[in-house]
């Protein structure tokens, strides 16, 4: 009987279309048998495949299940950063007042900031990679902070101590930015990136419309000399919530760290594995109609 069956199945296939059809009729003869075998054995890589791929994205995600609150602090952060390098812009005039500032002077005083700021953004993301985000920019508040508050006195002092209050205040503001960036890297998952920058992002517009808000009110009730010593006393309240917060150093996948291949290559193979992944699965699922139609 079984016999019998084979052949019935093998007559078909040995009816040759054209003069040169027989040998890839026996060829159809010999590989039908083992297409089940080869369908499933495709079916088995697919799964293997996938599960490895799963496995290296799982790898390669952030760890940090707290990183929503430490975003939303760095971000209160940010709005100081951004009400101490603001509130000059206020209080000059008044200034100007008390020691007859021309608009030129003015104009020294207001970019020897950005002197410093620009200076550190380089050296703040190299920083933040070799000793964390966190450290960079605890130091980075706190230097800001205390030039902040030195202002007024530097004023007084005189022309040079004004402008190097005024450099280092953009120094340490200046490594905000590279620091949290390390930080999210290594702490908000990949999906919630964008949604940490924009947080980010919208506390620096906090701070300046904060500063530009209250200034006015804190010169006309006590002096422009407030305006500078509330904004620069403001980071003694931030601290404490900042400090106790897990913030992890490396990047999960960072090569330095773990001596695996750079990041953007894996990705590209973890792309490239997909869609290995997905022609296979495909190629058994059209291996196993045409076997059904056949």
């Amino acid at each position: 009987m079984q016999t019998r069956h084979r052949h019935s199945l093998l007559v078909p296939a040995a009816v040759p279309s054209s003069g040169g059809g027989s040998n890839s009729s026996q060829q159809q003869t010999v590989s039908q048998p083992n297409t089940p075998n080869a369908g499933i054995s495709r079916v088995t890589a697919a799964k293997d495949v996938e599960e490895e791929l799963q496995a290296a994205v799982s790898c390669t995600e952030p760890g940090n299940k707290d990183w929503l609150p430490l975003v939303v602090v760095a971000a209160v952060g940010i709005v100081i950063c951004y009400a101490d390098r603001s509130n000059m812009s206020t209080a000059i005039l008044s200034m100007a007042d008390t020691y007859h500032w021309d608009k030129a002077y003015q104009g020294v005083i207001l970019s020897a900031f950005f002197a410093g700021y620009a200076a550190t953004q380089v050296l703040g993301g190299s920083l933040a990679d070799r000793y964390g985000g966190k450290v960079v920019l605890t130091v980075g508040v706190a230097l800001w902070s205390l030039f902040t508050v030195a202002t007024p006195g530097a004023a007084a002092a005189g022309t040079i101590p004004l402008l190097a209050a005024r450099v280092l205040l953009g120094i340490g503001e200046g490594v905000a930015f590279p620091s949290i960036h390390s930080i999210i890297a290594r702490n908000v998952p990949v999906s919630k990136r964008s949604t940490a920058v924009g947080i980010i992002t919208a506390a620096s517009y906090a701070g300046t419309a904060l500063a530009f808000g209250i200034s006015p009110l804190l010169i006309s009730k006590f002096g422009w000399q407030w305006v500078f010593y509330l904004f620069g006393a403001s980071a003694l309240l931030w601290l404490p919530f900042w400090v106790p917060l897990n913030v992890l150093k490396q990047l999960p996948a960072d090569p330095a760290a773990s001596g695996s291949q750079d990041p953007a290559a894996a990705a590209a193979a973890a792309g490239s594995a997909a869609a290995v992944a997905r022609g296979v699965g495909k190629g058994s699922k059209d291996g196993f109609q045409q076997q059904q139609q056949d």
